[in-house]
C-alpha cells in the first residue's frame, strides 16, 4: 500500500463531496423568535438573526420591563409575602408592618444572615412555613420602603406611594381568628392601613438616609449611587452638616466636603462667620478644622 500523502494547503483533493442541503422545520430551529444554531457559516459580513417569517427579534429592553413589572406586583402582593418588618422607634408608624419575601431578600447576604439569626432565636431551623417578623430599630419605615423598591425593581424613588407596598397593622379592637385546620389563634391583620387619602403620609426620603441604610445592609450598588448624590448635593448651606453627620462615616463624602470648604472659604467665612461654631461641642470638630486648614494652605 503506498504511503499516505500528508495534506498541505497546495494539495489537490482526489475527490470532493458537496454538503447536502438539509431542511429543518422552522419551529425546531427557532427559540424566542431567534434562530438557534451552534455554528453558522455565512458569506456576509453581518448575520441577521431574525426569522424569514418577519417575526422580530426579542427586545431585551421589553424583557427587562416585563420583569420589572412583575417585581412591582410582587412588592405589593399581600397574598405571597412571608416576612414582616416592624419599626418600633419610628413613632408615627410603630404599629405598621412592612411585608416582603424571604426568597427575594435572601439573595443578599446581609438579609440572609438576619433572617437566619431571627429564625434561630425562635428555635427554628428555617424550614418551617409561616410568617417571620423582624424589628428594625435604627431606620424609618419610609427609608426601608426605598430600599425594598430598589431590591425588587432596581429603581430609586424618594417619594413613597403606599399603594405599591404591602403594609399591615394589628387592630387591637378586632376579634382574634382561630385557624380551623391547625387550631392556632391568629391576630386579625388589617392590610393596607396607609390609604392615599390618609393624613399620615410617609415623608420623602433623603439621599443621606438611604446612604446609611444601604451601607448597613451592604447593598453596594445603591450605596455608591447615594454617596455620589450626597457629594453632588453639597453647597454652602449644607456642607458643614454633611461633614459632621455623613462625612464622619464615609471617607469619600468627608473628602469632598473638606475640599468644598477649602475651595469656598471666601463665602463660608465671610465677615468673620464661623461655619463650625454650631458643632464645636462635637469631638470631631477640631480634627475637621485642622483638615480644612491644611487644604487651605495647600498641604
Amino acid at each position: 500500500m503506498p504511503p499516505e500523502t500528508p495534506w498541505s494547503p497546495t494539495s489537490t483533493p482526489t475527490s470532493t463531496k458537496m454538503a447536502e442541503n438539509v431542511e429543518v422545520p422552522l419551529g425546531e430551529a427557532m427559540h424566542r423568535k431567534e434562530y438557534q444554531f451552534e455554528i453558522v457559516l455565512s458569506s456576509g459580513k453581518t448575520l441577521c438573526r431574525e426569522s424569514k417569517t418577519g417575526e422580530s427579534k426579542l427586545d431585551m429592553k421589553d424583557l427587562q420591563e416585563q420583569t420589572q413589572s412583575i417585581m412591582k406586583i410582587l412588592l405589593g402582593d399581600i397574598h405571597s409575602v412571608d416576612i414582616q418588618f416592624i419599626f418600633s422607634k419610628d413613632k408615627t408608624y410603630s404599629n405598621i408592618g412592612l411585608w416582603a419575601h424571604r426568597s427575594i431578600l435572601s439573595r443578599h447576604k446581609s438579609f440572609a444572615d438576619l433572617i437566619e439569626k431571627t429564625i434561630k432565636s425562635r428555635g427554628g431551623n428555617g424550614t418551617e412555613p409561616g410568617f417571620l417578623t423582624i424589628h428594625i430599630d435604627n431606620f424609618t419605615l419610609a427609608t426601608f420602603c426605598c430600599l425594598l423598591r430598589y431590591l425588587y425593581t432596581g429603581e430609586i424613588g424618594h417619594s413613597i406611594d403606599s399603594s405599591q407596598f404591602a403594609f399591615s397593622t394589628l387592630d387591637p379592637a378586632a376579634v382574634v381568628v382561630r385557624d380551623a385546620s391547625s387550631g392556632c389563634v391568629k391576630d386579625n391583620v388589617k392590610w393596607s392601613p396607609l390609604e392615599p387619602t390618609s393624613s399620615w403620609q410617609l415623608k420623602d426620603v433623603r439621599w443621606t438616609e438611604l446612604l446609611f441604610l444601604s451601607d448597613h445592609f451592604g447593598i453596594t450598588s445603591l450605596r455608591n449611587q447615594c454617596k455620589d448624590n450626597v457629594i453632588e448635593s453639597i453647597d454652602d448651606r449644607n456642607v458643614i452638616e454633611i461633614l459632621f453627620e455623613v462625612g464622619c462615616s464615609f471617607e469619600g463624602v468627608k473628602a469632598a466636603g473638606l475640599d468644598y470648604v477649602a475651595d469656598n472659604k471666601e463665602s463660608l467665612f465671610k465677615d468673620g462667620n464661623d461655619p463650625f461654631e454650631e458643632y464645636r461641642c462635637r469631638k470631631e470638630c477640631y480634627t475637621l478644622m485642622v483638615e480644612v486648614m491644611k487644604r487651605m494652605s495647600g498641604n
